[in-house]
Parts: C-alpha cells; structure tokens; sequence
C-alpha cells in the first residue's frame, strides 16, 4: 500500500506527510484509527533490531482499511506500514525501490516477530 510522499519543492514542511528514500512509513494516527501501541511499539522494535530505516507518517490525512479493522468486535490490534509514494491517486505512482524492499522486509520481520 502506498501513502502520499508530499517532498516535493515548494511543499511546507507542516505538509510533508512522507519522503521518498527515507524508508517504510510507519502511521502512528490517521483520519480512521490509532495504531494500537503494542503494534507500533513492535513495528519500530523489530525495523531498529533489523536495521531497517522507516519514518512515521507526519499527517493524519487520508484513511486505510485499518480503520474499520481496530473496530471490529471488540477490536482487533492494527497498525499501517506504507510505502511513499509521489501521486498516490493518479495513474502512475513514483516510489523508490528501496523503501518497497524495506517495505517487504519490515512487514516479513514483523510477522516472524509475532510467530512462536
């Protein structure tokens, strides 16, 4: 999943939600849900212990399918791991091939972290 990369020129930095290069974004809070802190406390843990760089999403914008997902039952522990990307809604995406492959590699660790 891709999530806005605002680090283009002329762009505020209050606005820069995400930067491309920069690793796996890592959303602590966004329009539909809190990152549940067991979640995003493991997701920086296991990026750290694999010397995985990532960065936290810096806007609350937008909305995943995590967010109906917390709300399900008595709510279920979730948390969002994105890749920048410039021109999220448009045709075509640009992203670094690094962070996809950070990407691939954080939620691989994260999911062998929680097994056993």
């Amino acid at each position: 999943m891709g999530t806005t990369a605002s680090d283009i020129p002329g762009t505020p930095e209050h606005l820069t939600s995400t930067k491309i290069g920069h690793g796996p974004a890592i959303t602590i809070a966004d329009r539909s849900m809190i990152t549940h802190p067991k979640i995003l406390r493991r997701l920086v843990e296991t990026a750290k212990e694999n010397n995985i760089p990532f960065q936290f999403k810096q806007t609350v914008s937008g909305g995943t399918d995590a967010g109906v997902i917390h709300l399900t039952k008595k709510g279920i522990p979730t948390g969002v791991v994105s890749i920048p990307c410039r021109y999220i809604h448009s045709l075509l995406s640009i992203l670094n091939l690094n962070d996809l492959e950070n990407t691939i590699k954080l939620v691989n660790a994260f999911i062998r972290s929680c097994e056993g």
